[in-house]
């Protein structure tokens, strides 16, 4: 009969006897084996057939075992596991750390911007409230009511007709942001150890300022005190009045 190597494909001659029903047989040219049954194709006249190795050897049996063991089982879990693929880790935000002010700190704040409050406000403050005006003059802060400020106050002495006289000029800005009137001024010639000698009073040449304007002064005072070494300008007040009217 005639038999055929299932992997290569070459052709053998055997004999039907050989073969009975049915055996093992290895193939010459690549050694693949397989089982040939007694029903192969019968040989007809193949004489350039090249022969075929009979194996001598019990049928084949699969031996693969059945029963995984328990290193192999591991062996297999690890290789899955190594070509599993690894899911990302989850990107976790961490929260930005918000600064927290402590209770004291926060007290302590506020009390220093309350304090600078009464300080840079104090002229709004007394305007709002005239009876703080003597808690700032005790602390030694002096409180601008009015919004006006005297300045380049200058003094001078001069002779007219044989009588001494003493000059005093000055200028007056209105510091605020509306319309001021302005007070008639209060002037005091002092001697050395701040006693005051003599006052008398003038006003300016305008009686009402714009935001930002400014008004002259200019006084005179005929024979001042010979003790006299300093003039004092500020503007007239209700307790001058008062005490002007109380000496009469």
């Amino acid at each position: 009969m005639l038999v055929t190597c299932p992997s290569c494909r070459s052709s053998y001659r055997l004999d039907d006897r050989a073969i009975s029903e049915g055996r093992t047989v290895r193939c010459a040219r690549c050694a693949t084996e397989w089982f040939a049954a007694a029903t192969a194709t019968p040989v007809m006249a193949l004489d350039d057939v090249a022969p075929l190795d009979v194996v001598e050897t019990p049928r084949i049996v699969d031996v693969t075992p059945s029963v995984v063991t328990k290193s192999a089982r591991r062996a297999v879990f690890s290789f899955a596991a190594r070509n599993e693929p690894v899911p990302a880790r989850p990107t976790v935000r961490t929260p930005r750390k918000t600064s927290r002010v402590r209770p004291a700190a926060a007290f302590a704040i506020a009390g220093l911007a309350a304090l600078a409050l009464l300080v840079f406000e104090r002229d709004t403050i007394v305007r709002a409230t005239p009876s703080l005006a003597s808690l700032y003059a005790a602390v030694g802060l002096d409180v601008n009511v009015r919004g006006l400020d005297i300045r380049d106050v200058r003094s001078s002495e001069q002779v007219e007709e044989g009588v001494p006289l003493l000059l005093v000029t000055g200028s007056i800005a209105n510091l605020t942001q509306g319309q001021v009137d302005v007070p008639r001024l209060r002037l005091a010639v002092k001697s050395g150890d701040d006693r005051e000698l003599y006052a008398w009073t003038t006003i300016a040449n305008r009686l009402k300022l714009a935001p930002g304007g400014s008004a002259q002064f200019r006084a005179r005072l005929a024979s001042p005190p010979a003790e006299g070494e300093a003039v004092a300008v500020r503007f007239l007040g209700r307790r001058d009045i008062m005490t002007t009217n109380a000496g009469r």
